[in-house]
Order: structure tokens, then sequence, then C-alpha cells
């Protein structure tokens, strides 16, 4: 299996860095079934062991800059797309937060793109019923309002 520092290089390579970020295809990073989580990929470890490794060891890569670009490019897409870029702008917030995230993601354009790609796909994010959406009565949404309330009691951010 291709460890996660190897599969952000690949994306960079490919042009496919949301590919990573949404788990897609030979992108996916399997989950630990000792976590049982019910997330579509690991985002923590990507990050965390593979966006900020590669900024600290490949700094003329630019995945600080490459990072938003996708961040900014999935905002665009479908619920699937925003769903996940949620947990990933929710991940490097908490990061940046904590001081352990390497660099910062310019929140000012990201969070307003990020909120209307999320009204945008309102109704497609309550239906859907997938990953964390289970668990609430309005699917995913509800997740989404989850680490909305997280950010803004801990943070002063809005998402929604």
């Amino acid at each position: 299996m291709m460890e996660i520092k190897e599969l952000i290089l690949k994306s960079v390579e490919n042009k496919s860095l949301e590919k990573v970020l949404t788990g897609e295809g030979e992108y996916k990073k399997e989950i630990s079934e000792f976590i049982g989580s019910e997330v579509p990929t690991d985002w923590p470890n990507i990050i965390r062991g593979g966006i900020y490794k590669v900024y600290e060891e490949r700094p003329e890569l630019n995945i600080d800059v490459r990072f938003e670009n996708a961040i900014i490019s999935l905002c665009e897409g479908n619920y699937y797309d925003v769903y996940c870029v949620t947990m990933v702008v929710f991940f490097q917030i908490v990061s940046e937060e904590r001081k352990s995230a390497p660099f910062s993601i310019n929140r000012l354009v990201i969070l307003q793109k990020l909120k209307e790609g999320l009204l945008r796909n309102k109704v497609a994010l309550e239906k859907c019923k997938k990953w964390t959406g289970g668990r609430f009565p309005d699917g995913i949404w509800g997740d989404i309002s989850r680490v909305n309330s997280i950010l803004f009691e801990d943070y002063g951010i809005k998402i929604i």
C-alpha cells in the first residue's frame, strides 16, 4: 500500500490533489479498522502525514497553494465534494488554532466559497444518509451543522 506522503506526491504530479481529499479511486486512503469511523477517507492522516510532510520536505512544490486551490475547486463541486472539503477545512482550522499546522489557509476566501458550496448543495446534503449522515435526521447536513457549532463555539467561525 502506498504511503500517504507518496500518495500526495503522486497526486501533485498528476494534478489530482482533489481526488486525494475526496478519497476517489486509487487515491482513497483506507481508515484503520480499529478506528471504526464512518467517513469516506482518512483526512487527518492525509493532511498531517501527507500535506504537512510534503510542505516541510518539498517546499518547491508549493503544496500549501495547491491545497488551497484544491479546496476552492471542491467548494464548486457536488454535495460529496462539499462534504469532504468541509471536513478538510475543519481539520485544517483546528490544526491552525492548535498551532500544529505548518501553514495557514486563506480563511476569508475559503470560508466564503465553502459557505456558497454548502448552501448550493444543502438539499442533497440533507438527503444523504451515508457516512455520518445516518446519525442525523437531516443527513450529513446534520454533521456539517455539528462542525459549524464546534467552529463557532471554539473559534468564532461560521461555515453555514
